[in-house]
């Protein structure tokens, strides 16, 4: 095929065409992937916060304490994972809780 041969021009015309298309895809499928992902994450922060917040009674002397634990069998496991802690009036509380 010589140089200015049409189907040679149709080829890395093609070519050129799917390896820009691959990598327009990479990059959206990556955004896409990462976003529902951090989505996800963030729905199951807030489902442990809000079964953590549920099990809070205060104790006399306005001293908070987890009266019922989250339900989630992770949380049961020490010293591998998530803590966090509460604070407020000067006082702070301090809980470890595992997430597997």
């Amino acid at each position: 095929m010589t140089r200015r041969s049409l189907r040679l021009r149709l080829a890395l015309a093609g070519a050129a065409s799917i390896v820009a298309a691959l990598v327009a895809a990479f990059f959206v499928l990556s955004a896409l992937f990462e976003r529902h992902v951090e989505r996800r994450i963030v729905a199951e922060l807030e489902l442990h916060l809000n079964q953590i917040i549920g099990g809070l009674a205060e104790r006399p002397g306005a001293i908070l304490d987890l009266a019922k634990p989250p339900v989630d069998p992770r949380f049961e496991r020490p010293l591998s994972g998530l803590y966090w802690q509460i604070e407020g009036g000067g006082k702070t509380s301090a809980f470890q809780v595992a997430l597997g």
